[in-house]
């Protein structure tokens, strides 16, 4: 989990995917909601909020870290 600068929350679950989570009276918000990312990004055991880009630290298999292509953490920026 991560705040990003505008104070929402970015979660992940251990099997699941990355959300986008805003808890009630932040930016006026008066319920929470709750916004799946459209990102292929399994299994993020670390998240960093920095410089406007969020980077995800994962768990990778040995075949998985041997065929990809960046071998570096991945990050998603908006």
């Amino acid at each position: 989990m991560c705040v990003t600068t505008k104070s929402h929350l970015i979660v992940s679950a251990p099997y699941g995917s990355l959300d986008r989570v805003v808890p009630p009276g932040i930016l006026a918000a008066s319920e929470m909601s709750v916004e799946k990312f459209n990102v292929d990004i399994p299994e993020a055991q670390g998240l960093l909020w920095a410089f406007n880009t969020l980077y995800v630290s994962r768990k990778f298999s040995a075949a998985e870290f041997q065929n990809h292509p960046a071998r570096g953490v991945p990050a998603v920026t908006w």
